[in-house]
C-alpha cells in the first residue's frame, strides 16, 4: 500500500492474507483487498469464501457491500482464480453488492483483459462496478473513506 490508496488502513494488520493476497473487512461494510503477483485459486477463495463470509456475517441487511480492490500488482493469475472471482459475484447477486471499484494498472494488458472479463459478466448481472486506472480515480469513489471495522475478526 506504498501510495495510500487506503490512508486509513495504513500499518493496519489485514483482517486475512495469503501469499498473494490481503483483505480487510472495512466501514462502511465492505472489503479492501490487494491481490499482487501470482494470484492463485486460494488468494482468490481467501477473498471471495473467507473474507465475504466475514463481512456477510456483519450485514444486517439495508445497504449493500460495498468493494475496493487494488489488484495493480497482479502480474499473473492461475485462470481458476479469475472464475472464482466471477463465481463469488454470481453468488452475492446485485442485491448484495453496493458497488465493486477495482484499481488496475494499464500496463498489464494480460491481466486487464482478464479483469475486464470478470467485470463483463458482473455488468451483465446488473452489479455496479467500475475499473479505475489512477489512485486519484479510487479516492474519489471513496476509497479514503475506508477504515477497519470494530468487529471484523480474521
Amino acid at each position: 500500500m506504498g501510495d495510500l490508496v487506503f490512508p486509513l488502513l495504513s500499518g493496519v494488520e489485514p483482517h486475512f492474507a495469503s501469499a498473494g493476497a490481503r483483505v480487510w473487512v472495512v466501514e462502511p461494510l465492505g472489503l479492501v483487498s490487494e491481490l499482487f503477483g501470482h494470484v492463485t485459486m486460494a488468494d482468490a477463495r481467501l477473498l471471495s469464501h473467507t473474507a465475504s463470509d466475514a463481512a456477510l456475517a456483519l450485514h444486517e441487511g439495508g445497504e449493500g457491500l460495498r468493494f475496493m480492490h487494488d489488484w495493480r500488482g497482479i502480474e499473473t493469475y492461475e485462470s481458476g482464480a479469475r472464475r472464482e472471482l466471477v463465481d463469488w459475484g454470481r453468488r452475492l447477486g446485485r442485491d448484495r453488492m453496493a458497488q465493486i471499484d477495482i484499481l488496475m494498472a494499464p500496463s498489464n494488458r494480460l491481466v486487464r483483459m482478464g479483469i475486464t472479463v470478470g467485470v463483463t459478466a458482473m455488468a451483465v448481472l446488473g452489479v455496479p462496478i467500475a475499473i479505475h486506472e489512477s489512485v486519484e480515480a479510487m479516492h474519489a469513489a471513496g476509497s479514503r473513506k475506508r477504515r477497519p471495522h470494530p468487529r471484523a475478526r480474521g
